[in-house]
């Protein structure tokens, strides 16, 4: 975001960091000095605030109240920048903004993406502000920034996907093709002697629909020296719950040599499914859905994205 005052004439701008940050949304201080008081009675003609403010659900309408006060407790127009982008389990969401003195916004940029704004601070007209409205879209275009972002800044370009036939896979494998193009996405279909058919189709369905290239690999025969192998020193033949958790470890051995296959425009990551609920109670297989170079959808919780009737 760019600043340009509308005259030439000397001006008295103050820059100050995170300064947000020093009350809660609900008005109680956080630290003993405020920078803000400094400023009142200075009569400056703008304050910029620049802020690395990571994105939960409802920050924008937070941020926004918080500076349009300080705005009205300092008497001059406020603009407020954010970074904008994916840093790992971050996700900085920008929307900055500029606020004039009575607390009205003047400038705006949409979340989620880069972009640069020229206004006039002291033009007499207002703007909507992008308020959290659509909890579910919003949640969504934050996991595609940051699964984006996360392979982009580590040299990735491609991206490999277990995929089930599940809605965990199928929301993964959709946020992967509109983080980096379906065109970059390669989902692997695993049957095992738990699988059903129709699991197979709907994985298929899925890739067909998002244009995702869909691919088949059969791991009974992987299935069955494993299995074997284990059940000779445990004995755990004939046990549905840990044959399926040999199953997942299984599908991690035939996705992992394909994810670390290196082409010449890059190197193709596997991207995990483990979720919020499983993470908590200890549900996620380790060495098995925990295995990937990203878990897109580790901070979300089932109740989030599970389709319910009617909706």
């Amino acid at each position: 975001m760019r600043v340009r005052p509308s005259r030439e004439e000397d001006r008295s701008a103050h820059l100050r960091r995170c300064v947000g940050g020093t009350e809660n949304p609900r008005g109680q201080r956080l630290y003993a000095n405020d920078p803000v008081q400094d400023l009142v009675g200075v009569d400056p003609d703008m304050l910029v605030i620049i802020n690395a403010s990571p994105y939960f659900w409802g920050k924008g309408d937070v941020r926004f109240g918080l500076v349009a006060d300080i705005a009205k407790r300092i008497g001059c127009p406020v603009v407020s920048g954010y970074q904008v982008g994916g840093n790992d389990d971050l996700i900085f969401d920008g929307r900055s903004f500029a606020v004039n003195e009575r607390g009205d916004c003047i400038a705006a940029a949409r979340p989620f993406v880069e972009e640069e704004l020229l206004f006039d601070t002291e033009g007499a007209g207002s703007v909507d502000y992008p308020h959290d409205t659509d909890r579910d879209s919003e949640l969504y275009d934050t996991l595609v920034l940051g699964t984006r972002d996360y392979l982009a800044k580590t040299g990735y370009t491609k991206a490999v996907i277990a995929e089930s036939g599940g809605i965990d896979s199928a929301l993964v494998t959709s946020i992967a093709a509109d983080a980096i193009g379906a065109e970059n996405v390669t989902a692997i279909g695993m049957p095992s002697p738990f699988s059903s058919s129709g699991s197979v189709n709907d994985a298929r369905n899925l890739c067909r629909n998002l244009g995702v290239d869909f691919r088949v690999v059969s791991i009974g025969p992987l299935y069955d020296v494993f299995g074997g192998s284990v059940n000779e020193l445990i004995g755990w033949h004939g046990a549905e719950a840990f044959g399926a958790d040999v199953t997942k470890r299984t599908c991690r051995r035939v996705s992992g040599p394909r994810s670390s296959w290196r082409i010449p425009i890059g190197i193709m990551p596997s991207c995990s499914r483990p979720k919020q609920v499983e993470l908590a109670v200890g549900y996620c297989t380790l060495y098995g859905d925990m295995v990937g170079g990203l878990a897109v959808i580790s901070d979300v919780y089932k109740t989030t994205f599970i389709v319910r009737p009617g909706t």
